[in-house]
């Protein structure tokens, strides 16, 4: 068994919460406390993998900071009235990078994903609010593509 299984095992069957203490310890909280409480045989496999349990908790503390650090600062940019993404195939493939990074425990790698998607975020916002702003003053119809200002964001090219 490996470090995520045994984290999945705590979580989905014994609806515990694994976490970090400031000492070193694993802290295995119930969700549940008094219905529901670890057996022994998971306490025993949580001592086992402590040193690889310390080392992913370690990992997903720093790149959840990391993740939610660029979350803020995507909303602090989400301009007023603008949609989500969920319809578009090219954000989507950015999340996969995100979630793909973010299990890969490469920093690096998890750094250069959200950065990836932030600049398409603030391409795509930047290419809406010019079309609005330019269809405002002249009242024209049509559409302005974003793709030409965002393609190079998922080929990893700055512009």
């Amino acid at each position: 068994m490996n470090v995520r299984e045994l984290i999945t095992i705590a979580t989905e069957q014994a609806f515990c919460v694994l976490s970090l203490g400031e000492d070193g310890a694993v802290t295995c909280e119930p969700l549940f406390p008094g219905v529901v409480t670890p057996s022994p045989l998971l306490v025993g496999l949580l001592k086992e993998h402590k040193p690889e349990l310390v080392r992913l908790l370690s990992w997903q503390a720093r790149a959840d900071e990391l993740l939610l650090a660029s979350t803020r600062r995507l909303a602090q940019l989400w301009p007023a009235g603008t949609t989500t993404f969920e319809d578009d195939s090219a954000w989507k493939t950015l999340e996969t990078l995100v979630h793909e990074a973010y299990w890969s425990e490469d920093v690096i790698r998890l750094k250069a994903a959200l950065n990836a998607r932030e600049q398409y975020a603030s391409a795509c916002w930047e290419v809406r609010l010019d079309f609005v702003a330019e269809r405002t003053a002249t009242d024209a119809v049509g559409s302005v593509p974003a793709a030409a200002h965002v393609e190079p964001l998922l080929r990893g090219e700055d512009q």
